[in-house]
């Protein structure tokens, strides 16, 4: 609520949450039991913290703007992680994975770069540029392990900058 008042009066704030997982599971251990289970263990109330949260990006008045970047942190089929990360995959337009291999190896850019996207209803880019990635994203599947991807990537980034006009 804070936050919403706040990009009413400034303008502009960015709100950052690590993580809605722990925070659902903590809401899930100290609340009182709604009866409502999304599945054993995970109580239907915990995630409406977190879901007020993403919705509050959304209530912006006079034109101001609230950006809500939050971590949720997926798990195995049927684990309790992956039921909340599935409770909030639908309130976020983008998914940036992490790659743990590239996490641990110190790398510069340690995403999943086959899984990591904005999702098709919320990008705003043409379709010349969508053809375009769809492309790099093709001849980035073709390389053997994440990190000669991500190098890729880097190489890619550092020649776009190179270009560009200063």
């Amino acid at each position: 609520d804070r936050s919403s008042a706040a990009s009413d009066v400034y303008k502009r704030q960015i709100l950052m949450v690590d993580s809605l997982t722990a925070l659902t599971r903590a809401q899930s251990r100290s609340g009182a039991p709604s009866g409502a289970w999304i599945q054993p263990g995970l109580d239907a109330r915990a995630v409406l913290v977190g879901k007020r949260l993403l919705a509050a990006a959304r209530q912006c008045l006079e034109g101001g703007s609230l950006t809500v970047i939050a971590s949720v942190h997926g798990g195995t089929t049927g684990s309790l992680d992956a039921a909340i990360e599935a409770e909030f995959g639908p309130y976020s337009n983008s998914d940036v994975c992490f790659e743990r291999d590239l996490i641990a190896a110190g790398h510069e850019l340690p995403f999943d770069l086959l899984r990591t996207q904005t999702r098709r209803e919320d990008d705003a880019t043409t379709t010349r540029e969508r053809q375009d990635r769809a492309e790099r994203r093709d001849s980035l599947a073709q390389l053997e392990s994440p990190e000669s991807r991500a190098d890729s990537w880097m190489t890619f980034l550092r020649q776009q900058d190179a270009t560009r006009p200063s």
